[in-house]
């Protein structure tokens, strides 16, 4: 009869405990620390270049973990949006399927997250309101370090709704990414802003 198998995932610092508790057993010990690292930076939702509608981005100077952080907080993400304000449903730790609650005035639209890839991408569903009507679409902020700091870009993609909707939303794309341009650079002014004031205060 053959033995049973059993994978573990390990160091490999407990080979002797995982050799006490699986006698008998046909064992093997790997470090999977780099698999893993290979599924958390990739992507499931991939977004051909067709289906992109516009696209900005920003260099800023801080590293990538501090943009990223900066990135999921309701705060900061009202300036890139151009929101009131913004509410995250889940008050717990910030990963996929968490929605964000973002006022525009007397309207208030869902932002889901699809994808969570720390400090590398965040891909978002997003309500739009367009000229007589409303849109779904793929918001994809992106960053990756340089040799300064971070570039931060967010592109649009996948306009979902009718046909008018669609064509409306056509219409107004130039004008929102121009927009979108203006956001990072306030995003960038008061991130950066922050961290000279942050690193002059007295400890």
């Amino acid at each position: 009869m053959n033995k049973p198998r059993i994978f573990l995932g390990s160091s490999g610092k407990q080979a002797k405990l995982l050799q006490a508790i699986t006698r008998g057993l046909e064992c093997f010990v790997a470090d999977m620390t780099p698999i893993w690292e290979a599924a958390r930076n990739h992507s499931v939702i991939e977004i051909s270049e067709s289906e992109y509608r516009g696209e900005a981005s920003v260099e800023i100077d801080l590293p990538v973990e501090q943009v990223w952080d900066r990135l999921g907080h309701p705060e900061y993400r009202s300036i890139l949006l151009g929101s009131d304000r913004q509410v995250r449903e889940n008050k717990e730790r910030l990963g996929q399927g968490d929605v964000y609650q973002c006022y525009h005035g007397d309207h208030v639209v869902p932002s889901v997250i699809l994808e969570w890839l720390p400090f590398a991408r965040m891909l978002t569903r997003d309500l739009i309101h367009v000229p007589v009507s409303t849109v779904q679409l793929l918001v994809d902020y992106t960053l990756a370090p340089t040799e300064s700091g971070t570039v931060l870009a967010m592109a649009c993609a996948r306009p979902e709704g009718s046909t008018l909707a669609r064509a409306s939303f056509s219409a107004i794309a130039p004008t929102m990414m121009k927009t979108v341009e203006e956001a990072l650079g306030v995003f960038k002014g008061r991130v950066e802003t922050e961290a000279v004031l942050s690193a002059s205060s007295p400890p």
